[in-house]
């Protein structure tokens, strides 16, 4: 999780990099003004909206990002030149046809999609900002961003890689620069893209500061609230929320303005962390949590419980993984039990029940009422 956010922290600063400084009129080989320019906007806009303590804060700056990105796909969309690049390779179909697979650069693109569409590593965070998190309504909402993200990508990608076919960047917009200035059109709607698309990585450098600042907070501060996925309770200490949010700001900034190619970052970051989040975690996780079930399977299939006796096991359970598979699943197996009897052993101790005027005990309803009343007056005073 800290992986991948941090890896998006730092591509997010290059983009704004590469597009806020070319806005103002700073050229491109001008490294030490877009520098300078980087960590002053930064410092002044991205800083403070990261030092917020509940994502739920920022619902309304993330709002205007979806938005801004629509916009920016919208604009090489329509100014892509697709057109001419067909015409000139005899159609899109031989487009197609002459495109050749190329084994090198698979697990690149592997990885830049991983960075794009993974989203586990913050999921807790923003499951518990909503409103009412139910199952339903979670799975409304991860349904319909997954769909929307998957079709904004595609035409995207398509729509800018069939315009530049070998000469598309990382960054599409950065490409566009083959636009000859007299072409005012085209020039004024990809440096107004530019200009969306860097308030976005202002907008949304926050997000991922929250998932980097939350595991920090629970590896350096360990504790039982530090690992409910609640943030703002995880970050109740505002001297820690500030001085970590600071640290990680550092520590993103210092290699943007170092590194130059905002792609290798995403597929770096994609292919190790992101593939990670994505492919092997949950799986693992499921593993885990359904231990019992798969160890008992398992000794079914190869019979005397030879699983755990240390006896002859076919060839397919060392070919296929399964001394790996059950050690997961049975230290997972192992957790849920102690994880259960924690439960049992608290359920049977009663809790004390407020009174209203020493007369009358609290009904849950409104038990739930005060607490969320007293919380609302926390953050205010936050």
């Amino acid at each position: 999780m800290f992986a991948f956010a941090y890896g998006a922290m730092i591509s997010y600063l290059m983009i704004i990099r590469d597009t806020i400084p070319l806005l103002l009129g700073v050229a491109p080989e001008d490294t030490f003004v877009r520098n300078v320019l980087l960590a002053g906007l930064t410092l002044v806009v991205i800083v403070p909206l990261s030092m917020k303590r509940d994502m739920a804060d920022l619902a309304f700056t993330s709002f205007l990002s979806v938005v801004g990105d629509f916009l920016v796909v919208i604009v090489v969309a329509v100014y892509s030149p697709t057109r001419r690049s067909v015409e000139e390779h005899g159609g899109f179909m031989n487009i197609v046809a002459e495109s050749t697979f190329r084994p090198r650069t698979v697990f690149v693109g592997v990885g830049v999609l991983s960075f794009a569409f993974v989203c586990q590593h913050s999921a807790f965070i923003v499951a518990k900002s909503l409103d009412r998190p139910t199952h339903r309504r979670w799975g409304k909402v991860t349904g319909y961003a997954l769909a929307l993200a998957g079709l904004v990508s595609l035409v995207c990608g398509v729509t800018g890689y069939v315009g530049f076919m070998e000469d598309t960047e990382g960054d599409v917009l950065n490409t566009f620069l083959q636009f000859d200035d007299d072409d005012r059109t085209s020039y004024l709607a990809v440096q107004w893209a530019r200009g969306i698309l860097g308030f976005t990585m202002f907008v949304t450098y926050p997000l991922e500061i929250f998932v980097a600042r939350h595991v920090c907070m629970t590896l350096l501060f360990e504790g039982k609230r530090a690992h409910d996925g609640d943030d703002h309770t995880v970050l109740g200490r505002p001297d820690r929320r500030r001085n970590l949010t600071l640290a990680l700001y550092v520590m993103s900034l210092v290699p943007a303005i170092l590194l130059q190619d905002v792609g290798s970052i995403l597929a770096v970051t994609g292919s190790l962390s992101g593939s990670s989040v994505a492919y092997f975690l949950p799986g693992i996780l499921h593993l885990a949590v359904y231990g019992e079930d798969f160890c008992s399977k398992i000794d079914s299939a190869i019979g005397n419980n030879n699983r755990t006796e240390g006896g002859p096991k076919p060839l397919w359970y060392y070919l296929f993984g399964f001394p790996l598979w059950c050690r997961i699943a049975a230290t997972g197996a192992a957790n849920v039990a102690s994880y259960r009897r924690k439960n049992a052993t608290a359920a049977k101790t009663p809790a004390a029940t407020p009174l209203i005027n020493n007369s009358r005990l609290l009904s849950p309803k409104e038990r739930l009422v005060i607490q969320k009343a007293a919380r609302l007056h926390h953050l205010r005073d936050e």
